[in-house]
């Protein structure tokens, strides 16, 4: 009768510290989602909005700081980090498209206008060494969206 008793025992403190363990668990998971949650509030606040195709309106895309005007942030890198291709003697404008991926990368679309192949090349370059952006996303930040761009460089030789 002991021994039933002592491996009742046993089974029954076995199943709390299952029962714990698993409640733990829970609650690390809810911790980690609240803090998901959290910094994704905070990524919002003072951010700007748009709206896409379908008349939904996201949290636009923004590339280093949400205060200042994605575009323009961005478009002011690019004429920074482009580099006058060597042996090129041509100047004047390309004009291209790009896209901020739903994971925030910048892929080529196509090129609107290009003074020289040369030049295109040079400003190709530059979004094939871009940083990531923050990419657009809903407003519950469940879902992330791919938006078009078009930047201008000049170019003056």
């Amino acid at each position: 009768m002991k021994t039933t008793t002592k491996l009742l025992l046993a089974i029954l403190f076995a199943t709390l510290a299952v029962g714990q363990a698993t409640a733990a668990d829970q609650n690390k998971k809810e911790q980690k989602q609240s803090k998901k949650e959290l910094r994704f509030l905070l990524d919002t606040v003072g951010r700007s909005t748009m709206t896409i195709e379908d008349g939904q309106v996201i949290y636009a895309p923004y590339f280093k700081n949400k205060d200042k005007h994605p575009i323009a942030d961005y478009r002011a890198w690019a004429q920074y980090m482009v580099r006058y291709p060597k042996g090129c003697s041509a100047k004047g404008q390309v004009k291209l498209q790009y896209i901020v991926e739903k994971d925030g990368s910048v892929s080529f679309k196509e090129v609107i206008f290009s003074a020289d192949p040369a030049l295109t090349e040079a400003v190709k370059d530059v979004l094939d060494h871009s940083p990531r952006w923050h990419p657009a996303v809903s407003l519950d930040g469940k879902e992330f969206y791919r938006i078009t761009f078009t930047l201008n460089v000049m170019f003056n030789y």
